[in-house]
């Protein structure tokens, strides 16, 4: 099954390039890129996707959206992932996204791969953790639903009508309770991947933590 990631051009050497590799390396199935501008070095095993191609990204970071201060109303930060997974949806083949932030420490068994829900998911008491989703586009009846509302999260910025404006706001504004949580004892802002069933193959390096990424590869 499908992997898919990106990062900003900044973070290459950062962490993304250990952990794309990592993903290469361990996960069972294909491995896609989304970048930014300039593709990266060539990634032997991974297929490239220039996200500048994708014609509803660009529209969307043409728009004028009030600025608001704090990484929560940050949109066009968080929008180049939401636009690589419609991109991938489009394709209509079951797939998990990861942050390109996440290592994988050791090769994930098929089975935990398996999708049955239309989305699957890292849930908390807050908002979902977004760092590892899982789209099911190929055998679910009610995905069609949640695809649109996704989508129109950004081509009508029916984003900025709610409290907070990340790709886990989105996402769970989109899928309004449906879905398989991993994590329903998730709380806060808790980094909740080591709480699931993926916690013994992937490590998050959240926020500050990427900077450890690099000493690791």
């Amino acid at each position: 099954m499908l992997s898919v990631t990106t990062f900003p051009p900044w973070a290459w050497e950062v962490y993304a390039k250990t952990c794309v590799q990592s993903m290469i390396d361990l996960w069972p199935g294909p491995v896609r890129v989304y970048f930014e501008g300039s593709a990266p070095p060539a990634i032997k095993g991974a297929e490239l996707r220039p996200l500048d191609e994708i014609e509803e990204r660009t529209k969307f970071l043409n728009r004028t959206i009030p600025k608001r201060p704090g990484f929560l109303w940050d949109v066009k930060r968080f929008c180049h992932k939401v636009f690589s997974q419609l991109d991938t949806i489009s394709d209509g083949e079951t797939f998990w996204w990861i942050d390109a932030d996440v290592l994988l420490t050791g090769p994930v068994p098929e089975d935990l791969i398996e999708q049955v829900e239309a989305v699957t998911f890292l849930g908390r008491d807050s908002y979902t953790e977004t760092g590892l989703v899982g789209f099911n586009p190929a055998k679910h009846p009610d995905f069609d639903y949640f695809k649109q509302a996704y989508r129109s999260m950004y081509t009508e910025c029916l984003i900025a009508s709610l409290p907070y404006w990340t790709d886990c706001h989105a996402f769970d504004a989109a899928r309004q309770g449906m879905g398989e949580n991993l994590t329903p004892s998730g709380r806060g802002f808790d980094n909740v991947m080591e709480q699931s069933k993926f916690g013994p193959y992937m490590t998050h390096f959240k926020g500050p933590r990427k900077a450890e990424v690099r000493r690791l590869g």
